[in-house]
């Protein structure tokens, strides 16, 4: 019987540019992060470019043919000789940095002023007396309202970046940092000034708006989200999967293109002038954003997929996308280690390749009807598979209705970003008629209220963890399959994918944890605490951490997608940093914290009062218990806040353990925030405080953390103590890990071992570790 196939399977080959950008791109990458720390480049370069080529050719030509694999070769080579100049000028640039003392520059900011723990940064080109240039990371003060393009005046000297933070420089391509305590920027001259101008007033004119909406639109159609990080707007476009909506971003300007473009074609617009109208829009994106790097790249990837939808070529805009990739990465080798180039560059290839392919599965499934909304699900989905192998290494995290949120979302924000882009323009020319942005404003008002029903579904968005080479062979092998299997969809297959997809989902989000028994878990967060005590699907988390990424990643490793309590012992950035993160990806029922934090009128208390809101937010106090499978709970301290939230009023909590369930404790665990041998000395004084068999050592190990004769109270058989790898407190004190080891206790620390799991039997503590 005669089946007819998909023309997209038919044309399934690459052209042969595609094999040159691959292999430039994939050397520089190498090449340029081998480099950082070579000791001799002229020795490395002529090894990697051997090593390139020869491995090219070895594995290529055969396979590829001689035309291709010379390609290869060629895009090796090249790849790393980019590499090894862009490392070269690095680090003679680091190397005449460190030995000009403070001097008088005048910085230039390339990118917008972003927000971090630690206060305001940007990344700024730094003009010396003598004409030289520098790149440089600028940490800001906060109240600054510094934009991309801005300049200043500053006499200072360029810091060399700290040992564990030289990878973040070098790919950034920056030599330092600098702190000036104060900046006066002004607007730059020409035409830079006048872009400025134009985006200062477009800005202004959605600032006078209130509301999540001028958030939004600011951040959709500006680019700035300066604001955005501190507002539950980003949690709620994250959960939804739809942060590429508020990014300067290859994805977000190529989705609205695309978009764009169907809307014309459907309105049967003549090709010149569907032609002019994206030209418009990617013209006026850029100037907008402030026409900063990642704009332009942006524009250059949203043009791949134009090309891709007019020419319905897939060869064609395949091509041009290879050549941009190889344009950028020749005239900028650090983008070959950039996230965010990675990241466009696969969704605008995800779009290119399989869009038209996954949009007729989608028309199928739908027998044949909605026609657009299938074309903008195919393009969706395929953007997110090809991403998701990065997001899920780089983040842990996944919106499961994201499919169905880029479907509602996409019509909506074509609209808002082409209607911004217009009343931003008005804004600019006339600054007295608002009522463009106003309307704009409460559109996307709207909007944000549909993404938050969206985001607010049980299970929207999860927490995986999967190494990015194994999530990459799982979909090439999926992919694989599909077009084996089903060169042209049908019906009954599609529903059997969904079916099996779905089954999939829910078996790692309610099954997975049923797995587990009683268990301990030290979480490797880095500098920071957190703690999951599980017990089949109960499971409570002690602490946070800073590092979104690593908790997120922790929690998926051990199947935990549901939290019963998130307790809190005390609002220091390092404990609680990353639970807004939490509250965005992982169900919990509650968070708990000591109960004058409720009060407490401190700047941190209060931040952190703010980030969970009043519906979640639990106070506990000394004598408080509380059970959830096989743990038996009891707070020891505080009664009452000494300390405004501080170390000393951390939440001391004891932990029964009852695992064979009869109503016995057979293990005692100890967790004690940052509270220290004061705090273990009264409870021990007041008779509240004795053996333990688990023992979370606080302050990280500090060498205060406790005494002689407290450990010989305590008497545990495992101390636990979380602390990031060469960090800048010391922690933990070589002291505290002696004396530990001298009384005969089994010390486990994150910095060594990574994540800790102590899994608790009536009889014993079986101890394992995950690096």
């Amino acid at each position: 019987m005669h089946m007819s196939v998909h023309p997209f399977v038919q044309r399934a080959s690459l052209p042969p540019l595609f094999f040159l950008a691959a292999a430039l791109w994939a050397a520089c990458a190498v090449a340029y992060l081998a480099l950082q720390n070579a000791a001799s480049r002229s020795v490395l370069l002529l090894a990697a470019c051997c090593a390139a080529a020869s491995l090219a050719l070895a594995l290529v030509v055969v396979r590829c043919g001689p035309k291709r694999g010379l390609l290869v070769a060629l895009g090796a080579v090249l790849g790393v000789t980019c590499a090894a100049q862009a490392a070269f000028v690095l680090k003679a640039d680091a190397q005449r940095a460190a030995q000009k003392g403070p001097q008088e520059y005048l910085f230039q900011i390339v990118e917008d002023v972003q927000a971090s723990d630690f206060g305001m940064y940007c990344i700024a080109v730094a003009h010396d007396s003598e004409g030289g240039t520098l790149r440089v990371r600028v940490n800001l003060p906060r109240e600054c309202t510094a934009r991309c393009w801005d300049v200043f005046e500053r006499t200072c000297s360029i810091r060399a970046p700290a040992q564990r933070s030289s990878e973040y420089y070098w790919s950034k391509g920056c030599v330092g940092s600098v702190s000036p305590y104060q900046v006066d920027q002004r607007r730059p001259l020409g035409i830079l000034g006048a872009i400025s101008f134009v985006r200062e007033r477009g800005i202004a004119m959605f600032e006078r708006q209130e509301g999540e909406g001028a958030l939004f639109m600011r951040s959709l159609v500006f680019g700035d989200r300066k604001d955005l990080f501190d507002s539950s707007l980003y949690g709620t476009v994250k959960r939804a999967g739809l942060a590429h909506l508020v990014a300067v971003s290859g994805a977000h300007l190529s989705i609205t293109v695309a978009a764009l473009t169907l809307a014309l074609s459907a309105l049967r617009c003549t090709r010149g002038l569907v032609v002019s109208v994206q030209v418009v829009v990617c013209v006026l994106f850029v100037l907008l954003t402030g026409a900063p790097h990642s704009a332009l790249r942006a524009c250059a990837m949203a043009s791949c997929t134009v090309l891709s939808y007019f020419g319905k070529r897939r060869g064609f805009a395949l091509n041009a996308l290879s050549f941009c990739i190889i344009a950028l990465v020749v005239l900028c080798p650090r983008l070959s280690v950039s996230v965010s180039f990675l990241l466009s560059a696969l969704a605008t290839a995800g779009i290119v390749l399989f869009a038209s392919y996954a949009g007729h599965w989608f028309e199928v499934l739908m027998g044949g009807r909605f026609s657009g909304a299938c074309a903008v699900l195919g393009m969706t989905s395929a953007a997110i598979a090809f991403t998701l192998p990065v997001t899920l290494a780089l983040f842990g995290q996944v919106s499961l209705v994201a499919p169905v949120a880029n479907l509602v979302a996409t019509p909506a924000f074509t609209f808002l970003c082409v209607g911004g882009i217009v009343a931003g323009i008005v804004g600019a020319i006339a600054p007295f008629a608002t009522l463009p942005a106003a309307f704009m404003c409460l559109c996307a008002q709207l909007f944000c209220k549909a993404v938050e029903l969206l985001a607010s579904v049980p299970y929207a968005a999860t927490v995986v963890c999967a190494p990015a080479w194994f999530v990459s062979v799982a979909l090439c092998g999926l992919a694989a399959f599909v077009l084996w299997r089903w060169p042209s969809p049908s019906r009954k297959g599609a529903l059997r994918f969904i079916a099996a997809l779905s089954t999939l989902v829910f078996a790692a989000v309610a099954l997975f944890p049923l797995a587990h028994g009683t268990e301990v878990v030290m979480l490797d967060v880095g500098q920071g605490d957190a703690f999951v005590l599980r017990s089949g699907g109960s499971s409570l988390l002690v602490d946070t951490g800073n590092q979104e990424a690593s908790v997120l990643k922790g929690l998926a490793r051990h199947d935990v997608r549901h939290l019963d309590a998130v307790l809190i012992t005390h609002p220091d950035d390092d404990h609680c940093g990353s639970l807004r993160s939490i509250l965005d990806f992982v169900e919990v029922d509650r968070v708990l914290v000591a109960a004058d934090l409720l009060e407490c009128s401190c700047s941190n208390c209060t931040s952190l009062r703010s980030s969970v809101g009043n519906d979640l937010i639990v106070g506990v106090r000394a004598g408080d218990q509380m059970s959830w499978g096989a743990f038996h709970a009891t707070i020891l301290s505080p009664a009452h806040f000494r300390d405004e939230g501080g170390n000393d009023d951390s939440v001391v909590m004891c932990v029964g353990i009852d695992p064979d369930g009869d109503g016995a404790i057979d293990a005692r665990a100890l967790f004690c925030g940052d509270a220290e041998s004061e705090v273990l000395k009264s409870l021990i004084d007041q008779g509240t405080l004795g053996q333990v068999d688990i023992f979370k050592v606080g302050h990280h190990g500090s060498k205060g953390a406790f005494t002689y004769d407290q450990l010989a109270v305590l008497d545990p058989q495992i101390a636990l103590v979380s602390a990031g790898q060469g960090n800048r407190y010391g922690h933990p004190n070589q002291e505290t890990i002696e004396l530990l080891e001298k009384a005969g206790v089994v010390v486990l620390r994150t910095d060594v071992s990574g994540d800790v799991v102590c899994k608790l039997t009536r009889e014993r503590i079986e101890v394992s570790t995950i690096q």
